[in-house]
């Protein structure tokens, strides 16, 4: 935030420009991340917009200890968040819940089963059953996310084994 030139003036790093910082995160993975989201600004206000994303194994999804933070979720899945964040005005719609002691917007998927299976060296692929694949909305979804996503598997699809193939006599040996 340093160079925004809005601040009080005494380096304190408060921001008092009336305006709201706005961020967006599309389609990341945050797993075994204790406050995924963190703020300590008294102000400006912090709205924060996620689309596509998942969160799995956190205490808290959002952490605020100083002025408002909005958060605005749309296809998203939390998983295993162990408790609610106080301070933090929750939003969104299509949204998935495993295990999660905050559970907010319209059109809510709540589940007893993981939505997650392991396949290689992959944690986080949807299981057929578990309800959220096809299951959002593209309504506000940017069509480059969009788009991205189409080229993207949503559930597992498991690679047959690598096999060694035998190399012909002359492959594999140094030019003489």
């Amino acid at each position: 935030m340093a160079g925004c030139g809005c601040g009080c003036g005494c380096g304190c790093g408060s921001l008092g420009c009336g305006v709201t910082i706005a961020l967006n995160a599309n389609n990341i993975l945050m797993a075994n991340v204790r406050f995924p989201f963190s703020s300590s600004l008294a102000n400006p206000p912090l709205s924060l917009k996620l689309a596509n994303c998942t969160f799995d194994r956190a205490s808290l999804i959002a952490y605020q200890t100083g002025g408002g933070f909005g958060l605005n979720a749309t296809n998203c899945i939390f998983s295993n968040i162990t408790n609610t964040s106080g301070g933090v005005t929750f939003a969104g719609a299509y949204n998935g819940f495993y295990r999660s002691a905050q559970q907010f917007g319209a059109a809510q998927s709540i589940v007893t089963n993981s939505p997650f299976q392991s396949v290689g060296a992959g944690n986080y692929y949807l299981t057929a059953a578990s309800g959220f694949t096809n299951a959002g909305t593209t309504t506000g979804i940017p069509p480059w996310l969009q788009t991205d996503l189409r080229r993207r598997a949503r559930t597992a699809r498991p690679r047959p084994p690598f096999r060694f193939a035998a190399l012909p006599n002359d492959m594999g040996r140094s030019p003489p």
